[in-house]
């Protein structure tokens, strides 16, 4: 977004408040409709009043017509409508309070100033300063009736000069902080964007897309991570499982591959049950998976997981309107003696393959010695 569109008001915040007010002043000019016409009737208007009723009553119709608030033609036109239903009720109002009708002129521009464009209130501060100039010569008696000659004119003409530029000065006020405020909200609606971009780039970097859990470039990182920790705390012990889904090709072949996407995302979420908080699961490729089991005293709470997983393995897995039973082999691998992940991972997953040795075909485990 360049600073010259900004500055033209072309954002979109500024382009859905110009349609919201747009909306809002066509509203308002067809509730002037009828009240213009019941004055015009009670009092017996002259051929000046009903040409203006025509005008305005035209102008309403064709905003109603050209209601695309973005466009500049659409705003002078509801300027200038809005403007002339002042002008019908001074014109048709009557009584001593008759002074007092014009100062609904400033509150339909403290309407326009809505718009954040200095044109339309531009053009109803030009229309605002003849009528009152016309009505000044037309029926002097009706304005500051104690005052005659060139200094009532003057002094009129001047009242109405100063706040036709006041209302103007605010109205390039509220646009410039209007603007300002629009764009600060964008640039931090696009911080937060990319903030989001970058935070979803890096989940996608050290997270499997199928089931969710971490890969494993962030599980050997996580391996390195707690293996430092054991350098500064002796006394801190972790272990990994490593997990092998034993059927796994024969649902594929069975039922195709989306329904061995869906037995991996099931039995991901089976292991996430089985796991304490400080413990992570990882999928390291294909239908093999890891825990790191985190701050244990010895290897027996790492068996005890690996029976949790057994137990939690017991029950089939709901494939494509089947029921299908997914045995697992989990290998163990205590972090005692070990200095790299890969070490460590490697003695995992050979502790796996005895114990898809063992006889039987429930779930299994064994641990590396």
């Amino acid at each position: 977004m360049t600073w010259d569109t900004i500055r033209a008001g072309k954002i979109p915040d500024v382009i859905r408040l110009r349609e919201r007010v747009s909306r809002f002043l066509v509203v308002l000019l067809w509730l002037h409709v009828p009240l213009v016409i019941a004055m015009a009737v009670h009092n017996g208007t002259d051929v000046i009043a009903q040409s203006l009723i025509v005008v305005a009553l035209a102008s309403v119709a064709l905003v109603t017509m050209v209601i695309n608030a973005s466009s500049t033609l659409t705003r002078l036109i509801v300027a200038f409508a809005l403007t002339c239903m002042p002008i019908l009720i001074v014109y048709n109002g009557t009584g001593p309070w008759q002074i007092d009708y014009h100062m609904y002129f400033f509150a339909v521009f403290a309407m326009l100033v809505a718009y954040c464009d200095w044109r339309p209130i531009a053009l109803a501060a030009a229309l605002t300063s003849v009528h009152h100039v016309i009505f000044d010569i037309v029926d002097p008696a009706r304005v500051f009736p104690n005052e005659g000659g060139l200094y009532r004119v003057a002094l009129h003409a001047g009242i109405v000069v100063v706040e036709c530029t006041v209302l103007i000065w605010i109205t390039f006020q509220l646009r410039r902080l209007f603007i300002d405020f629009a764009t600060a909200r964008r640039l931090a609606e696009r911080a937060l964007a990319r903030a989001d971009a970058a935070s979803h780039l890096q989940h996608a970097a050290t997270h499997d897309d199928l089931t969710g859990t971490e890969n494993r470039r962030a599980f050997l990182r996580r391996i390195q991570e707690n293996l430092e920790r054991t350098a500064t705390h002796p006394d801190y012990r972790f272990a990994v499982l490593f997990l092998d889904l034993d059927n796994f090709k024969s649902v594929n072949d069975r039922f195709g591959h989306g329904a061995g996407d869906v037995l991996l995302e099931n039995f991901a979420r089976r292991l996430d049950r089985s796991i304490r908080p400080q413990d992570s699961v990882a999928r390291l490729g294909g239908d093999e998976f890891a825990i790191l089991v985190a701050d244990i005293a010895s290897v027996v709470m790492a068996e005890f997981v690996a029976k949790r997983v057994v137990a939690e393995m017991e029950a089939p897995f709901a494939i494509q309107g089947h029921l299908v039973d997914a045995s697992t082999s989990i290998g163990i691998a205590f972090s005692a003696g070990y200095t790299g992940p890969l070490t460590l991972l490697r003695d995992a997953d050979a502790a796996m393959y005895r114990a898809k040795k063992l006889s039987g075909d429930s779930c299994r485990y064994a641990t590396f010695a």
